[in-house]
Order: C-alpha cells, then structure tokens, then sequence
C-alpha cells in the first residue's frame, strides 16, 4: 500500500514535469532495441552470447549491448586507425572483441572515405563516396586504405556458429555487409539484424542507405522487418531522418539456439 502511494505521488509529479513514468516491460515496442530484444529473447529462451558489431566507431553501441546483455561477447569492427584506437583506449572489459577491419562483399583492401578523425564527424567515415548525410551536407572527403572482410570468413576463422544480434551502421555499405554474410543468413544463423536506412527507396546521387533492398534481400532467407526506430530528424529543407530497423528469423524458421 505505502509503495502504491509513493508511486502515485511520484506519477503525479513526474507527469507535472513533463514526464511520463512507465515500467520497462510495459513500455511499448519501438522505443528501446535492446530492451525489445531482451523481452522477445526471454519468451522464445533464447541466450544472447554472441553480438556482432559492424561499424563500432569508439564502442558506443557495444557499450548498450553490454549493459543490457552482460554475459554477451561482443565482436566490434571499426576500420578507421584513429577510431579503432580510441575503441581499444577505453579498455571495456574481456567481454569485448576489438577488430580494426571493415566488413564487407569481399575480402582485401578497400578505400574509406573520411570525414572526421577522432570526432563525431568519424561516424559519417565510409567505404562509399556518396552516403547519404555526407551528400546532404556536401562534405568533401580524404581517402584511405583499409582492410575489409566479410562476416562469413570471420565468423568461420572465428568459430563464431551463432549470432543473437547483428548491428550493421555502415553509412551506406549495410546491404554489402549483408551479402558478405550469406553463408551464415542461409544456414539460420543469425537472430536479429538491427540495420540503419535514411529512406524507403534508393535515391539517386545516393549510396545505399535504402531500407526495401535489404528488406529485399534478406526476405529471401525467411527474415521479417518486425520494428523501426527514429534516431534524429532535421526538418529543414532536404528532409533527412536517420532511423533504424530490426529484422528477425522467426522462431518457427531455422535459426539456432547455443
């Protein structure tokens, strides 16, 4: 009773100020990825342990991942020198798997295009010349090698069987990495696939960053687009949203449970 009445005083203020207080497992889906992931986990029992990371930029994904699903490996991939320097910099923890390296359709080198070094403008960093934020905002890049792999060959080197969760921000690259990973899509291997998209169709002048041909693509293997979610919106004229969308292999497909 005392605790009814403390949380209604607290709902009341709270709601005076704007908010809105809710429990975590009442919240409605679309709001946290992690916090979907952990409820649908927990009704079909299957055990995140693997996380795949494509795109880590200094860790800040990997650093969610980890405080929703501690016992989770995480296998972080950023390329970029400087960025994967400060990633292994902040010494996260042994549940972390640092990997300078790109992921892609191929193995070899392969150029980046760069738009910051060591600032928030490395989130925009790419293997594509024309993603879609760099064109908006007519950001001029400089150009590096790096090393590339593909989700198949690492997984396979790695003896990673089984894959919860795969994260894909690539600024554009999201369906090569996808195409790099067919072995392991084809065999059922992979649960969530959490991809970012800025619009529906492909835009011309644009790489990438369309959500119907991944959707395409991966519907092939019996994955559904089960939720999406809103990163940020800049309303002023072109349009631009950054968003996000989880795809899932049902439970009755063919995906494993370590």
């Amino acid at each position: 009773m005392v605790r009814s009445a403390i949380g209604r005083v607290v709902r009341k203020i709270l709601d005076k100020l704007g908010f809105f207080l809710i429990r975590k497992e009442y919240r409605p889906y679309g709001i946290s990825v992690f916090n979907d992931i952990a409820r649908i986990t927990k009704v079909w029992k299957l055990n995140v342990a693997q996380i795949i990371d494509v795109g880590a930029n200094i860790g800040q994904f990997a650093v969610d991942a980890h405080k929703h699903f501690p016992a989770a490996k995480v296998h972080s991939f950023e390329p970029h020198p400087t960025s994967f320097a400060q990633l292994q910099d902040r010494h996260l923890g042994n549940w972390l798997i640092p990997v300078h390296c790109a992921v892609g359709e191929i193995r070899g080198d392969t150029t980046m295009f760069v738009y910051g070094d060591g600032s928030d403008a490395s989130k925009l960093n790419s293997l594509v010349r024309n993603a879609g934020f760099a064109v908006r905002a007519g950001l001029t890049p400089t150009k590096i090698q790096v090393e590339c792999t593909t989700l198949d060959e690492y997984c396979a080197s790695q003896g990673v069987e089984h894959i919860q969760l795969l994260k894909i921000d690539t600024q554009g690259t999201d369906l090569s990495v996808l195409r790099g990973s067919r072995r392991l899509l084809e065999a059922g291997r992979v649960a969530f696939i959490y991809v970012e998209f800025n619009n529906l169709f492909p835009k011309a002048a644009v790489d990438g960053g369309a959500l119907l041909p991944i959707a395409d693509y991966l519907s092939q293997f019996g994955y559904e687009c089960l939720l999406t979610y809103t990163d940020y919106l800049i309303l002023e004229p072109p349009l631009f949203k950054v968003c996000n969308a989880l795809f899932v292999l049902p439970r009755d497909k063919s995906w494993k449970r370590p």
